[in-house]
């Protein structure tokens, strides 16, 4: 059984050398918000957002989809903007955007802000990402990105 997300990421610090007081700064986080993610075995998925979690990833040489077990997006489809991806896949489906929201427990403007702008995805934790990406229909390392 894989080691739980909280204690991989407190391994790979300690093997680099590094204080969790510096990488907590270099997150973008505060001493407390990251002594939880090496805590607590949820907290990265659930409390950090795409873009912090991929931030720490990159400090401490991580790969987001292995430390989460999520696929990877496929470089064979293309690099269609992650907006884009979520209006097709609505169009597709055939689903009301007020449907998909509420799968997502995301509010109607909320989605709709995701269709207009990528980035809103990176303000999003990894989970509600995956709520998303489930209520589409889609793999969610769509929309994680890269």
């Amino acid at each position: 059984m894989p080691q739980p997300i909280n204690e991989q990421i407190e391994t790979r610090r300690l093997e680099l050398g590094l204080d969790d007081v510096e990488v907590a700064a270099r997150c973008g986080l505060s001493i407390y918000e990251y002594g939880d993610v090496e805590s607590y075995p949820d907290e990265f998925a659930t409390v950090l957002d795409v873009e912090k979690a991929k931030r720490l990833c990159r400090i401490l040489g991580l790969d987001i989809f292995s430390l989460t077990g999520l696929e990877p997006p496929d470089p064979s489809q293309g690099n269609s903007q992650r907006n884009d991806v979520v209006t097709r896949h609505l169009g597709i489906a055939k689903l009301a955007r007020s449907d998909v929201a509420k799968r997502a427990n995301l509010h109607d403007e909320a989605l709709a802000e995701i269709e207009a702008d990528s980035s809103k995805l990176d303000l999003m934790p990894v989970q509600q990402i995956i709520e998303l990406a489930k209520a589409l229909g889609i793999k969610p390392g769509l929309l994680i990105g890269t």
